[in-house]
């Protein structure tokens, strides 16, 4: 197995003993029947660092190592030379802090033309440059138009468990945004269920068949005719913020998609102002911040 490729490794603690090396990984460690088909074909499997096999035994203490195999990028991606924020890093996950006007992922061109710049293409370009062996996997993604901390997967694995910790709501994402008009309630939650309308490829909407949804708000700050609000997602849909905080009569300032336009702001005011996680693999807890930028401030001071 080539060295450069992903290393996961754990130590058996108590209560696995007996357990084969395939029950330890898919019930203990979340991993897929696809990652394990993956490992026996083109990666490595180790205790103690001796070659396994997954039907193999287990006893308290021993040292259980899986070698995924190398995943670069397909090439579908141009890479972006771009001088990219990582907040947090380590050889299985980054976490990013996303500029707004960047695209996680690049549009649709035509083949004459430049390809756009991405956030994905940053990061494969950082990947390389750093003899990274991964192909781009964002665990969530952000809006061109909204900044801050966003998670990426160095493999799918990590992907695939970090993914699956979110949604079990062991860890929680945190933003912050200025709206249009007060709310009533200081604090509370919106449960609307949100699915694409009909009349549009983009533009989401609260509607009776649509996903489940809950956003949960606390207003920080009030103005004279604004509010600046922390956002806490209860679930992960496309635009859910900007769609929630339309049906409630408050959209973001400067959406121009849910609301409108602001002279104060060229895109909607949201950030990613937080991230707590428990890491993928060490299941270790982390929480990570990031400053409200600076048009975003520039905002307040103009209300």
């Amino acid at each position: 197995m080539n060295k450069s490729a992903h290393k996961l490794e754990w130590q058996a603690a108590e209560g696995v003993e007996g357990m084969t090396v395939r029950e330890f990984l898919r019930s203990t460690k979340g991993m897929s029947a696809r990652t394990l088909t993956a490992v026996k074909t083109h990666g490595a499997l180790l205790v103690n660092n001796q070659p396994a096999r997954m039907n193999e035994h287990l006893s308290v203490g021993d040292n259980v190592s899986v070698w995924l195999a190398e995943k670069r990028s397909s090439g579908a991606v141009p890479y972006y030379n771009f001088p990219l924020d990582v907040s947090w890093s380590d050889e299985h996950l980054w976490v990013v802090n996303k500029p707004a006007d960047l695209p996680v992922l690049p549009g649709r061109r035509k083949s004459e033309e430049a390809p756009e710049p991405s956030l994905a293409g940053a990061v494969l370009y950082a990947f390389d440059q750093a003899g990274i062996p991964s192909a781009f996997h964002a665990v969530s993604r952000l809006d061109r138009q909204t900044s801050g901390l966003m998670p990426v997967a160095l493999h799918a694995y990590a992907h695939q468990r970090l993914a699956a910790f979110f949604q079990r709501g062991m860890g929680e994402k945190r933003y912050i945004g200025v709206v249009y008009g007060v709310p009533k309630q200081s604090r509370g939650f919106w449960n609307g269920p949100i699915g694409r309308k009909d009349t549009s490829l983009i533009e989401h909407e609260v509607r009776e068949n649509g996903k489940p949804a809950r956003t949960y708000y606390e207003v920080l700050q009030e103005y004279q005719d604004a509010a600046l609000i922390r956002f806490i997602l209860g679930s992960g849909r496309t635009h859910q913020i900007r769609v929630h905080c339309a049906e409630a009569g408050h959209p973001l300032i400067g959406d121009s998609l849910y609301g409108r336009e602001s002279p104060f702001i060229s895109r909607q005011a949201l950030h990613a102002e937080s991230l707590r996680f428990v890491h993928p693999v060490t299941e270790e807890e982390h929480e990570l911040s990031s400053e409200m930028p600076g048009d975003m401030l520039d905002l307040l001071e103009k209300l």
